[in-house]
């Protein structure tokens, strides 16, 4: 039995053998180990005759791969084969063409067996076929024997990827594929659905920030992109084929780069980022026209590398997660332009918006914790407005004023209540608010002089310059440096001028304060003003963070301090 056996498997590779010699596959459709084979010896045609004779065949294929840019556009090619199936097969037998760009008739011995598209009288009557298609054998042309494939292909546009290919085999296992391919689509859009919500409730939950905006078009961007790709074609409505191709998906992949390169600049805080965006824009649009995909994937490296190194070289907040999202990304997508990974484009893509997740994540876990920092610091603020307003030593000289006055003039003891009390009003109604209308904060300053005249028999004078009326500030700031020019200023002195004003100069907002009381200056030529400075400095620092500067120092005539805030 070995012998007969080695005898029947000699004349078995002899056979096949004498078969590739003659250009015809075989076909051992019930491997063991495969179902699914690509047809290799394949003939490139001007007409079709549908037996196998293969007349005015110019080129002869023996890797199964057709080079579709060699075919002419809107003309139509006879792609022939002959096969040999070795044993009969029950059923369920398919051929299946990836990468043919445009219509198909497929012939099997002679006969119409499928049509992929419509191959009109005229390219205007033809209609674009799914990239992906298939042909069931009719169960009378599975017998074992040698049979002949004929496909009348009208090339209608052309594949991104320009090697097109035939596989005979198991239609359901080449449904299996298709499914498998169909989850990893769901997932991919999944995850960047997911992303782009994800992003856009950032933008409306912390601050409306624009990189968030951008990264989440970004994101919306790839879904586009995703759909548009071809070779999930086998469940998408016949009248959306004609949009779906490589090149139709290239464009949303160019705008969401752009996007992308936004995000980068606004995070990165490039300067002239509008311009550097605007100049990008242009290249994706042009790109789209003038490069291929790898070319254009090349430049945006280029552009998104110069970015972040501009992010390492300032030492930007969160620059550690991007430079290794960013270089994720450019080894997986080199990994993919190599042909080592299949998904490395998206699975590059993905690795970095999870990258930047977490980037985001941290940054919003800080914000939340400066934010709880600052409604703690807002609060000790209130209260330390409140005790300035109503210390005890400035209640009891209050009261001895307020007995004097009865004894001598209770008419403006009277007046002098009144103002007392008006001004605790505005202090404990302002107090917790981190800006106020300058007009409140103008009669706390009225109200506290005029108190002030009462108590120390004197004539104060409020003037102000340069106001439009419609500015708001932290509360108490320049009700604070009246206290602080009287208490330091006006110790034996009965008259008093008080000026604020306020200028625009090199983008900042200047509001300078004077004030003509008598100071004297220490011998180490620093004056200590107690704490009112240290209140006027953390109400600034709370609601400008360091955009401001504040200067005081005694000049020609008095006392003048400058404020200084950025526009």
């Amino acid at each position: 039995m070995k012998k007969q056996f080695r005898i029947l498997l000699f004349f078995y590779h002899l056979l096949s053998a004498s078969i590739i010699a003659y250009g015809q596959d075989t076909i051992p459709l019930q491997h063991e180990e495969r179902t699914i084979f690509p047809i290799q010896k394949l003939k490139i045609c001007d007409t079709g005759k549908l037996d196998s004779t293969h007349q005015n065949c110019q080129t002869e294929i023996q890797d199964g791969w057709v080079n579709t840019q060699t075919l002419a556009l809107n003309e139509s090619t006879w792609i022939q084969a002959s096969i040999i199936f070795l044993e009969d097969h029950q059923t369920n037998l398919a051929l299946m063409g990836r990468n043919f760009r445009g219509a198909h008739e497929v012939y099997w011995n002679g006969e119409l067996i499928a049509q992929n598209g419509v191959i009109g009288s005229n390219y205007s009557k033809s209609k674009i076929g799914r990239y992906q298609f298939y042909a069931l054998i009719p169960p009378h042309f599975l017998h074992a024997g040698k049979h002949h494939l004929a496909i009348k292909h009208l090339k209608m546009g052309q594949a991104q990827n320009i090697g097109a290919r035939l596989w005979i085999g198991s239609f359901v296992d080449f449904k299996k594929q298709d499914t498998n391919t169909n989850n990893q689509m769901i997932l991919m859009l999944t995850v960047f659905l997911t992303s782009a919500l994800f992003f856009l409730i950032f933008y409306f939950g912390f601050g409306r920030k624009i990189s968030f905006l951008f990264l989440s078009f970004y994101c919306i961007s790839y879904v586009i992109k995703s759909l548009l790709k071809p070779y999930q074609d086998f469940f998408t409505p016949d009248f959306l084929i004609p949009y779906m191709s490589f090149e139709s998906s290239h464009l949303p992949a160019n705008i969401g780069s752009i996007f992308l390169i936004a995000f980068l600049l606004w995070e990165m805080l490039v300067p002239k980022k509008g311009l550097f965006l605007a100049a990008f824009a242009v290249l994706s649009i042009w790109g789209y026209f003038g490069l291929t995909e790898v070319q254009y994937l090349t430049t945006l490296m280029i552009a998104a590398t110069a970015i972040v190194t501009y992010g390492v070289y300032k030492k930007i907040d969160g620059i550690g997660w991007a430079l290794i999202g960013l270089g994720g990304f450019i080894t997986l997508l080199i990994l993919w332009m190599q042909g080592v990974l299949g998904y490395g484009y998206f699975a590059g893509v993905i690795f970095f918006l999870v990258c930047m997740t977490f980037s985001v994540g941290q940054r919003i876990a800080r914000q939340i914790q400066l934010k709880q920092a600052a409604l703690l610091r807002s609060s000790t603020l209130e209260n330390q407005l409140l005790k300035k307003s109503i210390q005890p030593h400035f209640i009891l000289n209050s009261l001895a004023s307020l007995q004097e006055l009865i004894d001598q003039n209770p008419e403006k003891a009277s007046d002098f209540v009144e103002q007392l009390a008006e001004e605790f009003k505005l202090v404990s109604r302002v107090s917790d608010q981190k800006l106020i209308p300058i007009e409140d904060e103008l009669n706390m300053c009225r109200i506290h002089l005029k108190i002030m005249e009462y108590r120390k028999n004197a004539s104060f004078e409020f003037k102000t310059e340069g106001l439009s009326g419609d500015e708001k500030v932290p509360p108490g700031i320049f009700h604070t440096l009246i206290e602080n020019g009287i208490t330091h200023g006006y110790g034996t002195k009965r008259e008093g001028l008080f000026v604020l004003s306020k200028s625009a100069n090199n983008g900042h907002i200047e509001y300078r304060f004077f004030n003509d009381g008598e100071f004297e200056i220490p011998e180490n030529g620093e004056a200590d003003q107690g704490t009112g400075l240290k209140y006027i400095e953390a109400r600034l620092k709370e609601t400008y963070d360091n955009n401001w500067k504040l200067k005081s120092g005694k000049v020609s005539g008095g006392w003048k301090v400058i404020i200084s805030i950025k526009n």
